[in-house]
C-alpha cells in the first residue's frame, strides 16, 4: 500500500500546468494512473490427457482403447487486480483469485462375457466416471500491449497456482446388457462396484501461460471507472499429479471493473502578490545603566563618608559563660549532632587550646567535652542531670522521655570519658523548675532539655580564651545603588573582593535594593586581611539578555599588632565577658553571675573603659526586650559599680546569635561587658 500510495503521488505532481491541458491531454494523462478493481467469469475447463484412472482407486479392465481424458466442464473464478501503466502502450497486471477447475471424466470399456439370467452369457460393457472436485488459488502477473490506438489490449504471462479443493468419487458401473449384474462376495447384485472417493494424491503446484485480450469501457466522464470485457485461456506445464497424463487448460470469459486513480484537480491561480508592507523602524534598545557607592555606617546608626577601611587588630581576652543545659528535638532522647561527640575515648581527643579564636556557641558546643574534662580533674566532683520535657503533644507526662534524655549524657560521659557511674546522678520531671513560656514553640523547644547541676560551685565555670580580635572602621559598609533598567532586571550580583578572595556577596532576581548593608565586624570570617583594596563590582543582566556594571574601589589601611609595637603605636587590650545567667524574661543576675561580676570587678582598671550592652531574644514585643535589655545592662553596671551611663539596651534588634534555635536564644538574653584598657609599648 506504501508503494501504490507513492506512486499515485509521484503521479500527480505536476500541477503547475493543469490549467492548460486539453481534454485529450487530460485523459492520456488519466490513462497513464494506477488501478486497483476486481475481475470474475465462466469458462470451460478441458481435462486434457490419458491415464486410466487414480492409483488409490483401482478399477478393472480400463486399457489403452479406453482411458481418462478429453473431457470438458464448466467453471469459473474472480479475484481482485492491480494495474500498473509502463507506457502509454505497455502495461503490467497483476491478479489473484479463485477458479474452479473440476469437471466429471468418463469412458466405457469392454469387460468380457457376463452372465444373463440363470445360463446365458452376453458381451459386458462398464462406464467408469471419474468426478473431480478441484479448485485453485492463484495468481500472475502479466504484461500488457496496446498495438492499436483503442483500448484493446493483449495481454501474457506467467501464472501460478496451488490446488484449494481435490476431492473426487470414482466408480464402475454395468452399461450393457441392461439385465446383468455384478455378483458381489456376499451374493448380493448391483450394477455399480469398485466405488471409491477422497482427496487426489500427489497434487502438485500448477503453472501456466496466461494469453488474453481485453476492452476497456469507460463508465464516466473522467475515465476513472471502467468496465473492461475479457477473454483469457491459460496453458498449463504442468499437470494435475506428477505420475498421471492429466493436464487442465482454461478458458474464461468474463469482466473487470477497474478504478483508475484520478489525476489532481486544477489548482485555482494564486492570487496577485501584494507588495509588502515595509516593517516599522526597531524600537530604541531599552536603556540599562547602574552605579554603585559605597558609604559607612558608624556604631550610632549615621552614615558618613569614608577614605577608606580600617582594619586593626588587639589583643582580645574573651570570658565565655557557659549554659548548664543540653536541648533535644521533640519526643527525642537522642544528643542532637551539633554537640561535639567524639568517637571511642574522648581523653584523647580534646583539650581547652581547641577553644581559642572560637565564638560563644562553638564554645558552648563542646560542653559535653568540657564537663568531662572537669570531672576527670576533681575526681570529688559529683553532677545531677536532671532530664524534662515540654509536657505536651508526644511529650506530656512523658517522664521516661526525660528520663532517657538524661541517661544519654550520663552514658556519653561514662562511655567517652570513663566518669565513674556513681558520680552522677539522674532526675526527670515534666517542665523544668523555671520553664520558659510554655504557649509559645520557642519555649516548648527551650523546655526539651537535660540540666546540668553540681555540688561544686566550679561546675561549667566561664571559659577563658585568648585571641586576635579585629575591629573595623567604619564597621558597617553601606553599598547604596543606582539603576535605570528599562527592560527590567532578570538577575543582579553585588560581589566584595580583595585580590582573589570573595569577602562578601549579595544577589537576586528583579529588583535591586537601595541600600545594602555588611556588617563586617558581625561577619568575622570575611574582614579584609591584605593591606589590598577593595573592589565593588555591581553586574546586572536585564530581560532582554542586556548586561552592564559598575565598579568601587576603598582602600585598605592594616593596622596589625606587630606593626603597632614596631612603630611604638598606643594598643588597647580587650577583654570580653557574657553573662547569660538570666533566665525567661528576667533582669535579676543570679548568684553565679554576681560572683562572676565580682571577678570581673576586679579587672578594671582606673584608665579602663567599660561598654555594658544588654539584649534579649526575639520572643515577645520589641518595646518589652528593649526595655528588658535595657534593665539587665543597668543591672549589671550596678554589679560592676560602673557609672550607667556606660549602658545601652540592644534589645532583639542586634542578633548575637542564631534564635532559631533554643541555645541561640539563651545567649541571646545576655549581657555583654567590654573593658577596653590602654597599654603603652
Amino acid at each position: 500500500m506504501v508503494l501504490l500510495t507513492g506512486t499515485v503521488a509521484l503521479r500527480g505532481q505536476d500541477q503547475d500546468g493543469e490549467n492548460r491541458l486539453s481534454a485529450a491531454e487530460r485523459q492520456a494523462k488519466q490513462a497513464m494512473q494506477p488501478r486497483i478493481g476486481l475481475f470474475g467469469g465462466l469458462g470451460l475447463n478441458m481435462h486434457l490427457g490419458k491415464f486410466f484412472g487414480l492409483p488409490e482407486a483401482p478399477s478393472c479392465c480400463l486399457n489403452d482403447s479406453s482411458p481418462f481424458g478429453g473431457e470438458v466442464g464448466f467453471g469459473f473464478g474472480g479475484g481482485p487486480l492491480f494495474e500498473f501503466p509502463i507506457s502509454p502502450k505497455w502495461f503490467l497486471e497483476a491478479r489473484a483469485g479463485y477458479s474452479s477447475v473440476g469437471t466429471t471424466l468418463k469412458t466405457r470399456a469392454n469387460i468380457g462375457p457376463v452372465l444373463v439370467g440363470e445360463s446365458d452369457t452376453a458381451s459386458g460393457i462398464s462406464e467408469y466416471t471419474l468426478d473431480a472436485s478441484l479448485s485453485q488459488i492463484c495468481g500472475g502477473v502479466t504484461l500488457g500491449w496496446q498495438p492499436l490506438d483503442m483500448p484493446l489490449t493483449f495481454w501474457f504471462g506467467p501464472e501460478f497456482g496451488v490446488f484449494l479443493g481435490k476431492s473426487y468419487t470414482q466408480q464402475e458401473e454395468l452399461a450393457e446388457p441392461l439385465s446383468a449384474a455384478f455378483i458381489s462376495s456376499d451374493g448380493s447384485a448391483s450394477r455399480i462396484r469398485n466405488q471409491f472417493s477422497g482427496d487426489i494424491a500427489n497434487t502438485g503446484a500448477q503453472f501456466a501461460t496466461i494469453l488474453g485480450a481485453d476492452y476497456e469501457l469507460p463508465m464516466n466522464e473522467d475515465r476513472t471507472l471502467l468496465l473492461v470485457p475479457e477473454l483469457r485461456y491459460a496453458f498449463p506445464f504442468a499437470p494435475v499429479r506428477d505420475d498421471l497424463d492429466w493436464n487442465i487448460h482454461r478458458l474464461r470469459a468474463g469482466v473487470a471493473l477497474k478504478y483508475s486513480f484520478p489525476i489532481p484537480k486544477p489548482t485555482p491561480p494564486l492570487p496577485p502578490v501584494k507588495e509588502p508592507v515595509p516593517p516599522p523602524p526597531p524600537p530604541p534598545q531599552p536603556l540599562l545603566a547602574v552605579d554603585i557607592k559605597a558609604v559607612g555606617i558608624t556604631s550610632d546608626g549615621e552614615e558618613k563618608e569614608i577614605p577608606q577601611v580600617t582594619v586593626e587588630e588587639f589583643i582580645n581576652t574573651q570570658t565565655h559563660a557557659m549554659l548548664n543545659y543540653i536541648f533535644f528535638s521533640e519526643n527525642s532522647s537522642t544528643i542532637p549532632p551539633r554537640y561535639v561527640q567524639y568517637i571511642g575515648e574522648a581523653t584523647s581527643q580534646f583539650n581547652y587550646d581547641m577553644l581559642h579564636d572560637q565564638g560563644t556557641l562553638a564554645v558552648y558546643y563542646q560542653i559535653l567535652n568540657i564537663l568531662g574534662k572537669w570531672m576527670q580533674s576533681d575526681p570529688t566532683a559529683r553532677i545531677t542531670l536532671t532530664g524534662t520535657n515540654a509536657n505536651k503533644g508526644l511529650e506530656e507526662k512523658n517522664r521516661e522521655l526525660s528520663r532517657a534524655r538524661a541517661e544519654s549524657v550520663k552514658n556519653y560521659l561514662t562511655d567517652r570519658w570513663g566518669i565513674e557511674p556513681g558520680r552522677i546522678a539522674l532526675k526527670d520531671r515534666n517542665l523544668p523548675s523555671l520553664p520558659s513560656n510554655p504557649d509559645s514553640t520557642n519555649g516548648d523547644e527551650e523546655n526539651r532539655r537535660v540540666e546540668i547541676t553540681s555540688n561544686r560551685a566550679s561546675l561549667l565555670e566561664p571559659i577563658t580564651t585568648v585571641d586576635t580580635l579585629h575591629t573595623v572602621d567604619p564597621p558597617t559598609l553601606r553599598l547604596k545603588t543606582d539603576f535605570t533598567a528599562d527592560a527590567g532586571i532578570e538577575n543582579w550580583s553585588l560581589q566584595l573582593r580583595q585580590g582573589p578572595t570573595m569577602l562578601k556577596e549579595f544577589n537576586g532576581r528583579e529588583s535591586i535594593p537601595k541600600n545594602l548593608d555588611w556588617n563586617i565586624e558581625r561577619d568575622p570570617t570575611s574582614i579584609p586581611r591584605r593591606q589590598q583594596p577593595i573592589f565593588v563590582v555591581l553586574s546586572v543582566r536585564d530581560s532582554q539578555g542586556q548586561t552592564s556594571s559598575a565598579v568601587t574601589r576603598l582602600p585598605v589601611e592594616q593596622r596589625t599588632i606587630r606593626r603597632k609595637r614596631e612603630e611604638h603605636i598606643g594598643d588597647i587590650v580587650y577583654d570580653r565577658f557574657n553573662l547569660i545567667t538570666f533566665e525567661f524574661n528576667s533582669a535579676k543576675l543570679s548568684s553565679t553571675s554576681k560572683k562572676i561580676a565580682a571577678e570581673i570587678r576586679d579587672r578594671i582598671k582606673p584608665e579602663s573603659t567599660v561598654e555594658i550592652v544588654g539584649y534579649s531574644d526575639r520572643l515577645g514585643k520589641k518595646e518589652h526586650n528593649l526595655k528588658l535589655s535595657q534593665e539587665r545592662a543597668e543591672n549589671t553596671a550596678k554589679q560592676l559599680r560602673v557609672p550607667i551611663e556606660n549602658v545601652k539596651g540592644g534589645g532583639e534588634n542586634t542578633e548575637l546569635y542564631d534564635n532559631y534555635l533554643p541555645e541561640g536564644r539563651f545567649y541571646s538574653r545576655t549581657v555583654d561587658i567590654l573593658i577596653k584598657t590602654p597599654v603603652n609599648n
